[in-house]
């Protein structure tokens, strides 16, 4: 069983590199021209690592718990599952959401 938990939580960060990609991908495709598609290529994925360093990730400097914490991190997936759509890969969009939601639940049950 604790092989099956290390194995959650590699896939756990699988996705988070997943999401920081997926945001990436999106402002490339997203821009009409070269300066907007830099800024945003190179501007989501970096607001989503700030995001995630400052208030989710394990030692965040502003830690927030809880409800909030849930939410906000189901906030960033489904920002990543959006940008993998509008990129127009629904199907892997919907695809890394359900993983998504599967691989939470499993570490919310586990209690990590």
């Amino acid at each position: 069983m604790a092989i099956l938990l290390i194995l959650n939580l590699g896939l756990t960060f699988i996705l988070e590199l997943c999401a920081v990609a997926a945001l990436g991908y999106w402002g490339f495709q997203a821009g009409s021209n070269l300066p907007l598609r830099l800024i945003l290529g190179l501007g989501a994925p970096t607001l989503m690592v700030l995001v995630w360093g400052t208030y989710l990730s394990p030692k965040a400097s502003i830690p927030v718990e809880g409800a909030w914490k849930a939410l906000m991190i189901a906030i960033v997936f489904a920002l990543a599952a959006l940008a993998l759509y509008a990129a127009g890969h629904p199907t892997i969009a919907v695809w890394f959401f359900a993983i998504f939601l599967l691989n939470y639940m499993i570490n919310v049950l586990a209690g990590q």
